[in-house]
């Protein structure tokens, strides 16, 4: 199961006042008011159902530092309750196994098993570091101690939690855009994104360990870039080879106005007008797959994109596919999409784009066949659009599929504590 993450900040106060005050609703965390007044800021994770009958629990991950300083008595129940994880990680296993495989595979990739090799190293546990103070806490509280909840929706709960993991202080008073511009800041293969492996559900950690060999086989491996144009899927490498062949063959059935979304940047962009309707499937089309399987591809990248040249706008998708052995289908392991319109680009950068050799070789055939000026204009200007779009659509991507350094998810030493009841407040 997937895992929200959350931080906490521990006061005490009025229950309606918890709820009511317009700050709390700005922040990207959630609001949570217990029993005895307490007010927990934060997001919530998965509810465990235990006992007979089942019995929820809350479980509410929050920064050690600032529970020890805000709410000690809380803090030192939890160091009391301290539920020991099994450390072992199935990652590391994951890792041995599959190096293992590529040790005696016929032609061992040796830079690939070195990087792999150093990946394992990271999970590996620092025994030293067990009595050490924690920084984070995961708190498992009963449903019944929970009063009241202000909810979030899931992006802003996801930054809170991105936010307590990587030790942004502000991420208990900030609004999400002040948590997000901290976490911007740091480098993204040392950004935290899940907790250890080994507080995981089986499939966050199936996901974790796809994404250190998909980041391993685009970093290393031959990636194949597909351009999807409604059913048909086109190499990237063929567009660029011979985009004149390729052109001449796209307009083959299209009409002229058609023909304005095709002039776009750099060749081939001109060709991704797939039907906005169809969405990337899940498994890799044989038209796709058969052109990865002739270009030995380890990783597969299929670029699609839907055009409104009346307004100005594009949209530009991108999806990843990956074969883990022994499977025979490329299964889609990531996608994204991002929009541009014409107050995005500059003058300067269509200009670059008319300038393109590839693009003149076009509007010259294009012209031929009835284009004008102002048409060739708005194509350029769509082209630019289409450029941004998907300048964005990669930094998405990249973001999306770069596996966190797994030595600093391991490094982070988590308490997990029960508690089922609330300590006493002193008497001031």
């Amino acid at each position: 199961m997937k895992h929200f993450l959350v931080a906490i900040l521990v006061v005490h106060g009025s229950v309606n006042v918890a709820l009511a005050d317009a700050s709390m609703r700005r922040r990207a965390v959630e609001v949570f008011v217990l029993e005895d007044g307490t007010r927990l800021l934060g997001v919530s994770l998965d509810t465990q159902r235990e006992s007979n009958p089942p019995q929820e629990h809350l479980r509410i991950l929050l920064r050690a530092e600032w529970l020890k300083d805000h709410a000690p008595e809380l803090y030192d129940v939890a160091r009391q309750s301290a539920v020991e994880p099994d450390k072992a990680d199935p990652i590391v296993e994951l890792l041995r196994d599959h190096i293992e495989q590529l040790e005696n595979g016929p032609q061992p990739h040796l830079e690939r098993i070195g990087y792999l090799k150093e990946r394992l190293q990271g999970l590996l546990p620092d025994d030293a570091a067990n009595d050490a103070q924690p920084d984070v806490v995961v708190l498992e509280l009963p449903e019944r101690l929970v009063k009241q909840k202000l909810t979030k929706k899931g992006p802003l709960r996801q930054i809170a939690g991105l936010g307590i993991l990587n030790g942004v202080e502000i991420v208990e008073s900030g609004q999400a855009r002040d948590v997000e511009a901290e976490l911007l800041q740091l480098d993204p293969s040392s950004v935290i994104k899940d907790l250890p492996s080994y507080k995981r559900a089986d499939a966050d950690v199936e996901a974790a360990f796809q994404r250190i060999l998909v980041n391993a086989d685009r970093l290393l491996g031959k990636t194949c870039r597909l351009i999807r144009h409604g059913d048909r899927y086109i190499s990237e490498s063929a567009a660029n080879a011979d985009p004149m062949a390729l052109a001449t063959e796209m307009l083959s059935g299209q009409v002229q106005n058609q023909l304005q979304e095709l002039l776009s940047a750099n060749s081939v962009q001109a060709l991704k007008k797939p039907n906005p309707n169809v969405a990337a499937p899940n498994i890799l089309p044989s038209a796709a797959s058969d052109i990865a399987d002739r270009e030995q591809a380890d990783v597969v990248e299929v670029t699609s994109m839907q055009l409104n040249s009346g307004a100005g706008r594009a949209i530009v998708a991108v999806a990843v596919y990956y074969r883990m052995p022994p499977q025979r289908d490329w299964q889609q392991v990531a996608a994204v999409s991002a929009t541009a319109n014409r107050g995005d680009i500059s003058q300067q950068q269509q200009q670059r784009i008319l300038q393109d050799d590839r693009v003149r070789q076009a509007a010259t055939l294009f012209q031929g066949l009835g284009i004008n000026d102002s048409q060739l204009a708005n194509a350029v200007s769509i082209g630019a659009v289409v450029e941004v779009a998907q300048q964005r659509a990669k930094k998405l991507l990249t973001e999306k599929v770069t596996a966190s350094d797994p030595a600093a998810a391991a490094g982070l030493k988590v308490l997990t504590a029960r508690v089922d009841r609330l300590p006493e407040a002193k008497v001031e």
